[in-house]
């Protein structure tokens, strides 16, 4: 099975970046990210792979408020507000008016058989569902983490986050850190999309290996949701942050 993260740019001017890792006894690997430009680029991708696949994505999924934002995006901000840290608003007016490649890139998955939900079926061949790095940062390592994030992105100087994950998942070998660092290393093209397309795969092989109780669900299935994976089970986040779990 394949775990696919993509940072998706969500107008026409800069490449969205896609970052896949495969798990095979109980070896998990990073394959490397590509930077995309385009909806047939998408399509070759989506057409030529033949594993079951697991997409977790940087951008919103589905969209039904004309106006004002999703509960998802409400409860994700009072959630990260007590870390200094905020999402942008999302609606249909903002997606036309700023955002037009959403729309395409939507039609696109279902056009290729994807099914939007947290993977726990085994019978899907092809599941998504929609992430926030900043999010997958807090869920998995904490407050420390996140801060070391935001202050990577700040100083633009990505290779730092390495280190987190050393510190905190065995499973990310080196040789993945090495792949991984190839992209984001100081002075990388677009290495900022690459890191946050690295964590969106990883929040898919976390999710998808784990199961529903170590993942925090902000909205609706019916209006949008965001799914945060959480190091311990769903518990726990209520203790967190006196959240909804």
């Amino acid at each position: 099975m394949k775990f696919v993260g993509v940072d998706l740019a969500w107008g026409f001017k800069r490449p969205s970046a896609l970052c896949v890792l495969s798990y095979r006894g109980h070896l998990l690997s990073c394959e490397g990210i590509d930077y995309l430009t385009s909806m047939a680029d998408f399509s070759s991708f989506f057409t030529r792979e033949t594993d079951r696949l697991c997409l977790a994505i940087d951008a919103p999924l589905r969209v039904e408020n004309d106006m004002g934002n999703r509960a998802a995006e409400k409860e994700a901000s009072a959630f990260l507000r007590r870390f200094g840290c905020g999402i942008l608003p999302v609606n249909r007016a903002i997606i036309s008016r700023r955002y037009p490649l959403l729309p395409v890139f939507w039609r696109l998955l279902d056009q290729h058989g994807f099914k939007m939900q947290i993977p726990l079926d085994d019978v899907t061949p092809r599941s998504v569902f929609e992430v926030f790095p900043p999010l997958i940062v807090l869920g998995l390592w904490g407050q420390e983490a996140l801060r070391r994030y935001r202050e990577a992105k700040k100083r633009k100087k990505y290779s730092s986050f390495l280190k987190v994950l050393r510190e905190h998942e065995a499973i990310l070998y080196s040789a993945n850190i090495k792949v991984l660092q190839s992209f984001i290393g100081d002075g990388c093209c677009y290495a900022e999309d690459a890191l946050d397309a690295f964590l969106c795969a990883y929040a898919a092989f976390f999710v998808s290996t784990r199961g529903r109780p170590y993942a925090h669900l902000f909205g609706l299935p019916q209006t949008g949701f965001i799914v945060m994976p959480l190091r311990y089970p769903k518990s726990a986040l209520v203790n967190f942050a006196n959240s909804r779990a």
